[in-house]
């Protein structure tokens, strides 16, 4: 957001927004409309059902560092990517699946994921 006024500005902290709306599309299969509330964009992610793989407590911790990392304030993201990075690779201990299984999910949502992307793109 802060580029739309100031294009010249390089601060890493508009990677972490980026970063975080990918996120959050990665998880719902649109792009967040950032003018919600936190608890309103939370509250939708949370409603799908292809989120359920992952415990509440995980989840909610995931849900959380994508929010913050969009904030609309600079000053209140991660300053970093290796921030985020570290946050996110403590709440990956906690994580159910393994590679195997990711594989696997992937495999059988395949047709499910492709209609979403046609359905998206029209």
């Amino acid at each position: 957001p802060e580029r739309i006024e100031s294009p010249w500005i390089t601060d890493p902290r508009i990677d972490t927004f980026s970063f975080g709306v990918l996120g959050l599309f990665l998880l719902t299969g649109k792009v967040p409309s950032l003018n919600k509330t936190y608890q309103a964009i939370k509250e939708s992610i949370l409603s799908r059902s292809d989120s359920s793989s992952l415990s509440d407590d995980v989840l909610h911790e995931l849900i959380n560092v994508l929010l913050l990392c969009c904030n609309p304030d600079p000053g209140k993201r991660p300053a970093t990517m290796s921030a985020v990075h570290s946050t996110l690779s403590l709440l990956a201990r906690n994580m159910p699946w393994q590679l195997e299984e990711a594989e696997q999910w992937w495999e059988s949502n395949a047709n499910t994921l492709q209609d979403s992307i046609t359905n998206y793109q029209t």
